[in-house]
């Protein structure tokens, strides 16, 4: 910080530290696990998985300022398996007054196999009898 002392230096960063908590605020957007939405699997063990925040987020906003907020969701219709846990599957897009502020990735929270003939059989006849 260029101080003549480090008891300068000191008052200084406490300064610009009660600047920021005075004027700024943390808001969370989503914690890292929590679910967003949820996935169609094709081919695969098991019919859904969900799509979940791969790490925490937060904005930091001016106090008194909320701004208009919104959350775009980019997922596929579905996926092919096989799927692993943590894989990327899509992505949360975070915007404020138009503008994009912030990224997170949505990965799978679960292990999806191929599945095996016989649920690929089982699955399709369910589907042609409950449409039928």
């Amino acid at each position: 910080m260029g101080c003549e002392t480090s008891k300068i230096r000191f008052d200084e960063s406490m300064r610009l530290l009660d600047y920021g908590f005075a004027n700024y605020d943390s808001v969370t957007v989503g914690r890292k696990g929590d679910v967003i939405d949820k996935v169609l699997v094709n081919k695969g063990d098991k019919e859904y998985l969900e799509a979940v925040l791969e790490r925490d987020c937060y904005l930091l906003l001016p106090k008194g300022e909320t701004g208009n907020i919104t959350k775009e969701i980019v997922l596929p219709e579905f996926v092919e398996s096989p799927i692993t846990e943590g894989q990327e599957i899509g992505e949360l897009i975070v915007k404020m007054n138009g503008k994009e502020i912030e990224r997170v990735k949505l990965v799978s929270n679960i292990n999806v196999n191929k599945a095996s003939l016989k649920e690929i059989f089982i699955k399709t006849l369910k589907s042609f009898l409950t449409n039928y």
